[in-house]
């Protein structure tokens, strides 16, 4: 996804170096486009699987850091400015990720992808503006489209201590989030600017359901049950952050 981003924001920069050259000031811009890319801690280091694995598994820390990158427009409002965006949020990928008994004996391997797209709208309250620099305060929403998938892969003993076949719990699930921070944004070339915003995610994902019916550590679940947990308790995603981001912006 990185490198991805990278190379939307190389060919924006190409596309706006054969715009005509002229005079940049924040007061007589209206619309853009933006490419926005995030990273952050993560909370939730093992919870996407490990409050439901196999009796007597212990795991290391889990999960460390989330990833997102957003494209829109956004639109200069009488006393703010308005972004309007599609993000892809996805914490990092564990694969091959041991589960081990109490003597260090590998039972199984986790493979565990999160990912979820979001619409996104996001207000900016300026703090100071010149001609070529402002600093801005930001609160923004959006509704995300989860989806998590767990791989579990056996070893000769987890085969023997559980008695199951390797499975995959294909998941999804709908929450609504919201973001504030402080950023600031600057002239980079031409028309395009370059900014970074320090800010924080609130993101919780109370309930999520099986896309298909599965056999796993707690037993069989059917497609649109709910994902739960060893104690029944539905399972719980936090994936809040606190995050820093970069904004490249090409006016029009």
């Amino acid at each position: 996804m990185i490198r991805f981003f990278f190379s939307l924001v190389l060919f924006a920069l190409n596309f706006s170096s054969t715009a005509s050259a002229r005079v940049f000031n924040f007061a007589d811009l209206n619309v853009s486009s933006y490419l926005r890319g995030a990273g952050g801690t993560a909370y939730f280091g093992n919870d996407a699987f490990g409050n439901a694995g196999g009796s007597g598994a212990t795991y290391s820390e889990g999960v460390l850091y989330q990833f997102s990158g957003e494209f829109g427009f956004s639109f200069e409002l009488s006393s703010m400015t308005a972004r309007l965006g599609f993000e892809m949020h996805r914490p990092q990928h564990l694969t091959n990720y041991e589960a081990k008994n109490s003597g260090g004996t590998t039972l199984y391997y986790v493979d565990s992808d999160i990912i979820s797209y979001s619409p996104t709208l996001t207000f900016e309250i300026p703090l100071s503006k010149s001609q070529t620099t402002k600093s801005y305060t930001f609160l923004g929403a959006g509704y995300a489209y989860v989806t998590m998938k767990n791989q579990i892969t056996f070893t000769s003993a987890g085969t023997s201590a559980y008695s199951l076949a390797d499975f995959i719990e294909d998941t999804k699930g709908q929450t609504i989030f919201g973001i504030a921070g402080w950023g600031f944004e600057t002239l980079m070339v031409d028309n395009v600017t370059f900014g970074m915003e320090f800010g924080y995610r609130y993101m919780e994902v109370y309930r999520m359901v099986h896309k298909a019916a599965s056999t796993n550590f707690l037993g069989s679940s059917a497609e649109g049950s709910a994902v739960k947990n060893t104690g029944g308790t539905d399972r719980f995603l936090n994936l809040s952050q606190p995050f820093m981001s970069f904004v490249f912006r090409f006016y029009i």
